[in-house]
């Protein structure tokens, strides 16, 4: 599914698209049912079937107000996005965009006249959703239209704007799970991001030819920056690394607390040897 391109309410836009197509597919099937005279009615089977696998669906009064809510959040978190001028809508980097660049208190009256115009609504009352979100913005208003930082370089004064959303951190972990699920194929990344050493992220820094020039130190490559490290302090930092064992889940910590006898664990342990044994 494309639809949405990729900026979701929050995530889940593209099924909303989906949902609304099933039915508008659905509104038609009456009319595709209906034979002209003399056809075979096994032409028309294929219209019966999807409309069966269609009818719960339509059907459900709690989707059909959940599709309905989702609509009417849809209209201010469009607007909110706009005013605060992230990932626009005619951008092709979609969430990837960085923002438009757009004077600080130019943005924050903007925001303002935002606000009022979400508590003139007349469903502000009666919505928490909207109250909430109004509250977010005046909690964190001050670092949503935070100053510029003016920094020194050798190259002169170099103003950075502080970033008003964690977006560039949600990119950085998109990169990481694309890459990831491209390597191994699974979906889930629990395990992965447990047994990762702490500072392999920072890998993702050395595409940035700044850093890495600073990284280098006036060495030609990688390969001579790393024939550098004396052997004993790779030895020591993996030594370091293995007495830090995988976290257990907080939910199997509970079970295991519940357990009166270790039985149950020893069952699981001889199911699995037995599965692996049968398998191979």
């Amino acid at each position: 599914m494309q639809q949405g391109q990729g900026y979701g309410f929050p995530f889940d836009r593209p099924l909303l698209a989906l949902a609304r197509r099933a039915q508008e597919v659905h509104a038609h099937l009456k009319s595709l049912k209906t034979l002209p005279p003399g056809e075979p009615w096994r032409e028309n089977l294929p219209f019966h079937h999807l409309d069966l696998d269609l009818h719960d669906l339509v059907a459900d009064r709690a989707l059909a107000n959940t599709l309905d809510r989702m609509e009417t959040y849809i209209q201010p978190f469009e607007q909110l996005r706009q005013t605060l001028h992230i990932a626009p809508a005619n951008a092709p980097e979609g969430l990837n965009h960085s923002g438009e660049a757009v004077d600080m208190k130019a943005l924050e009256q903007q925001v303002q006249q935002f606000v009022a115009q979400v508590r003139a609504r007349p469903d502000y009352a009666s919505t928490p959703v909207f109250q909430k979100m109004v509250e977010q913005i005046e909690h964190y208003g001050q670092k949503l239209f935070a100053a510029p930082l003016v920094v020194s370089t050798p190259q002169g004064p170099r103003t950075i704007q502080p970033q008003r959303t964690n977006n560039i951190m949600e990119r950085f972990f998109r990169d990481l799970k694309r890459d990831a699920r491209r390597k191994t194929g699974a979906q889930a990344l629990g395990r992965t991001l447990r047994t990762m050493l702490a500072d392999t992220p920072l890998v993702k820094n050395l595409q940035n030819p700044g850093y890495l020039k600073i990284l280098l130190n006036g060495q030609p490559n990688l390969e001579a920056l790393f024939a550098q490290i004396e052997p004993a302090t790779v030895r020591r930092e993996l030594q370091r690394a293995q007495q830090n064992p995988e976290k257990v889940p907080r939910a199997l910590k509970r079970f295991i607390a519940s357990l009166r006898t270790s039985i149950p664990i020893k069952n699981f342990v001889e199911k699995i040897r037995s599965n692996r044994i049968s398998g191979s």
